[in-house]
């Protein structure tokens, strides 16, 4: 599977690596890969949907 990394993605990635979140670019791309990384957007998005569910 080729996958396409925005900039943010990829330094997201490298500081993460860099941090010792994952072992390796290569676990943190399997979990790209899975579904399983969130952009900071997607986030955000996330948190406001269950945040205004609250609001009901």
């Amino acid at each position: 599977m080729q996958i396409s990394l925005t900039p943010e993605m990829q330094a997201c990635i490298n500081a993460r690596v860099a941090g010792g979140v994952f072992v390796s670019a290569e676990e943190a791309l399997a979990q790209v890969e899975r579904g399983e990384f969130l952009t900071r957007e997607e986030h955000r998005a996330r948190t406001a949907a269950l945040l205004a569910s609250f609001k009901d």
